[in-house]
């Protein structure tokens, strides 16, 4: 074995070792957190140790499970037929999904959604109560008045998710009032929603989600903060595989 190709080998050994070692810190984070609030098995933790990239994340694995399935709760954008579809697995009180959100989104959905080459799904993933309580009112509304909600949701995070009633403070950012206010804020507080929320973020935990964002882009799994133009370069990626 040659000098340059032992010290190939002895650097991906290091970079293996350094994500491993990340991975086990976040499942270890992730398990307190939920412990703490009595949702385990429900949610994840936010990748609060991993620093925002603007490359693509490689792959952690690849989906073993329907990729393609679209629950009640998610919030779609553009065509189920187009060629790329991604899932994002986030929580409303995830920073890190904020900042995905209010800074990359618009930008992605332009590039990629208007223009018909992806199909892109939010799916609830929330890993606290607060953000159970604002994924369980988010789903009480109509399915048109959805992803408004949630954008101004994140965008005025601080301003509902300490609340003691996140879901009635939630309605206040999305600017709800009289009937229509108490008619969600009733739907949410219902057991058998939060219930169905839960549900799918169990699956999920099932299927080794662990952390918010994760963005699954075609069936790879990708872990960990991206911004429009990483995530683009997967949608190129995949679209050359087409």
């Amino acid at each position: 074995m040659s000098r340059k190709t032992r010290e190939q080998a002895a650097v991906r050994l290091a970079e293996t070792k350094i994500r491993e070692a990340r991975q086990k810190k976040v499942r270890v984070i992730r398990n307190s957190v939920l412990a703490a609030v009595g949702l385990a098995g429900v949610g994840a933790v936010a990748y609060g140790s991993i620093s925002y990239v603007n490359k693509p994340l490689e792959a952690e694995r690849s989906a073993t499970w329907d990729t393609k399935n679209v629950y009640p709760s998610d919030i779609s954008f553009g065509k189920a037929d187009a060629p790329v579809r991604i899932t994002e697995y986030g929580s409303l009180t995830c920073v890190h999904c904020k900042n995905f959100h209010d800074n990359h989104l618009s930008d992605f959905l332009k590039k990629y959604v208007d223009t018909g080459k992806v199909h892109f799904v939010f799916r609830h993933f929330p890993y606290d109560q607060a953000g159970l309580a604002g994924a369980s009112f988010v789903t009480c509304l109509s399915v048109n008045e959805r992803a408004v909600a949630v954008e101004k949701m994140m965008e005025d995070q601080s301003d509902w998710v300490h609340a003691s009633n996140p879901a009635e403070a939630a309605a206040d950012v999305v600017g709800l009032e009289g009937d229509r206010k108490l008619k969600a804020v009733s739907c949410a507080a219902d057991p058998a929603t939060s219930k169905t929320i839960s549900e799918i973020g169990m699956e999920a935990s099932r299927h080794g989600v662990s952390a918010t964002p994760t963005f699954v882009v075609g069936n790879n799994v990708h872990g960990g903060f991206m911004g429009a133009s990483a995530l683009g370069a997967l949608v190129e990626q995949e679209l050359t595989r087409k």
